[in-house]
């Protein structure tokens, strides 16, 4: 229970006092321990529900093979918005820019597939901290100030709870950044190919499980997550075992099983009808 506050701290720390509320988002899963603090995790900060990828043991090695390539460039600037010379801050981006390109190019990624998403470093004129506020690439090269503005005193006032739009505040700038991102060709899933099992035929046993929720052991089902049960609702509580990792599904959570043989589990209370949120997952995923 300690392990499992610690880290509910941890997630506060990257979404509550960033400005995030975490009852809004979706909480994936990734390690191979990950799925058996999730529930407690995901109960004590009220988040109705949870992802674990069926890659979810792999989950970084994954994300490396699959995702995009990114560099990310910085230039000091410092400028106060009133003085800021026009030609010098656009030719920092378009420095960047060509830098990322050629970068790009030389590790495989045509022209066509990149990204440009500009980042600038502002504050309101005697502050000591600044936002890093990510802007549109069209405002940032047509120098479109006004829209920039207007961006950070919302951002500003999403991370602080206020802005000083209204006061006419000045503002300065720090330093300029570029994150230029190419595309990887995506491989597809091979879930289409195989063909589903019955939940049923997935018990491997019944087993005693500390239950957090009624604080003893209790017995539950043993399921064997390394079966293609697609498609399928499981009750809570219950443990969905996989060679790499476990799920833990707890009291008041059932689970479904997606397409694409990753678990989501969600709080019965919240989500009463399993197989309707399965079938908007299915057309998340466009099925």
């Amino acid at each position: 229970r300690i392990i499992n506050s610690n880290m509910a701290q941890g997630v506060r720390q990257i979404s509550v006092e960033r400005g995030y509320d975490p009852r809004e988002f979706l909480f994936i899963v990734a390690g191979g321990a990950g799925s058996i603090h999730s529930s407690e995790i995901c109960k004590e900060l009220e988040i109705p529900m949870f992802l674990v990828p069926n890659v979810s043991s792999i989950f970084c090695a994954a994300g490396m093979l699959m995702g995009d390539l990114k560099h990310d460039y910085i230039r000091s600037c410092y400028s106060s918005f009133k003085e800021l010379n026009q030609k010098r801050f656009i030719s920092f981006f378009n420095d960047m820019k060509d830098e990322g390109v050629e970068t790009l190019r030389g590790e495989g990624i045509a022209e066509n597939k990149i990204e440009f998403h500009p980042v600038l470093d502002m504050r309101y004129n005697g502050q000591y901290h600044e936002v890093q506020l990510e802007c549109d690439w069209n405002d940032v090269m047509n120098f479109q100030l006004e829209n920039i503005f207007e961006t950070f005193h919302k951002e500003h006032n999403r991370q602080f709870g206020y802005s000083l739009k209204e006061e006419g505040t000045d503002m300065e700038l720090i330093n300029v950044r570029l994150r230029v991102i190419g595309q990887n060709e995506k491989p597809e899933f091979l879930s289409g190919n195989i063909r589903p099992v019955s939940v049923e035929s997935a018990v491997k046993e019944h087993r005693e499980v500390f239950i957090p929720e009624l604080n003893r052991m209790k017995k539950v089902l043993i399921y064997d997550g390394d079966k293609p049960i697609f498609g399928t609702q499981i009750k809570g509580p219950c443990i969905i075992e996989k060679i790499t990792t476990s799920v833990f599904v707890s009291e008041n959570y059932d689970c479904v099983v997606d397409d694409f043989g990753s678990f989501v589990v969600y709080e019965r209370e919240k989500y009463p009808d399993g197989f309707l949120l399965n079938k908007k997952l299915a057309e998340a995923h466009g099925n």
